[in-house]
């Protein structure tokens, strides 16, 4: 479903890997190309260091909640707790893996083998390539082809984030300075327009023009001041 939020992709399930009590860790995303069972995608696993820097921040953590509350529940004033927390990602061989610290309802959960799947929620380009990982979620409804655990849904890419990127901006920018970049690359296409134009055939005329048109006004003003400086000797021969 359509939101207003970064090409988001609730990526439906990846198989939680089958052991006894909670797993230390989870398989977020595959490496490569993602296939889903619905059709949605495909998405692509380019880069995974670049996605583990992107979406944990040193000190940072990304919640598990349950049936995605979080992007469906939490907007309409519903609870969505968190099931447990991301706190490490690793870029391995098969992909992306999370270590999660478990909350004590999440282990609950986990040990009953309430879910059999994690559906991580993914920020991702038009063209589909994976950039972030927000958060993940417990689903019975596995789509992720290629994991060891989870994938759900599809959201679309916020504008503002494209801005700062395309603008080469700090990822913390404000609107301010999202607005005085702007300006400055417009002024800058405006000023690269105007040397463009200098070479332009009707310029270059018009600029000739000018010119004779001046020289034809000294031609004027030089000759309006040898008349009066005729007439004013004259004058004073006369006297």
């Amino acid at each position: 479903m359509k939101r207003n939020s970064p090409l988001q992709a609730l990526c439906s399930a990846v198989s939680i890997p089958q052991q006894e009590g909670a797993p230390d860790w989870v398989h977020l995303l595959p490496a490569g190309k993602v296939t889903t069972v619905d059709g949605r995608g495909p998405y692509l696993v380019k880069s995974l260091q670049a996605i583990v820097q992107a979406s944990l921040p040193a000190g940072g953590k990304l919640p598990i909640d349950e049936c995605h509350s979080i992007d469906r529940a939490q907007p309409l004033g519903m609870s969505a707790p968190a099931r447990g927390w991301i706190v490490e990602l690793q870029a391995r061989e098969d992909g992306l893996w999370g270590r999660v610290e478990w909350t004590a309802a999440g282990r609950l959960l986990m040990e009953d083998k309430a879910y059999v799947g994690l559906s991580p929620a993914i920020l991702h380009t038009a063209q589909g390539e994976v950039r972030q990982v927000l958060r993940a979620s417990l689903t019975n409804a596995p789509n992720l082809q290629g994991l060891v655990s989870l994938h759900s849904e599809e959201v679309q890419m916020d504008w503002r984030t494209k801005l700062i990127e395309l603008l080469g901006l700090d990822g913390e920018a404000d609107d301010a300075a999202i607005e005085a970049a702007l300006k400055a690359k417009m002024a800058m296409v405006q000023s690269e327009h105007s040397q463009n134009l200098l070479g332009h055939p009707t310029v270059l005329a018009l600029q000739a023009q000018l010119g004779d048109v001046t020289g034809q006004l000294q031609a004027l003003q030089d000759d309006g001041k040898r008349n009066a400086a005729t007439a004013f000797v004259d004058a004073a021969i006369a006297a």
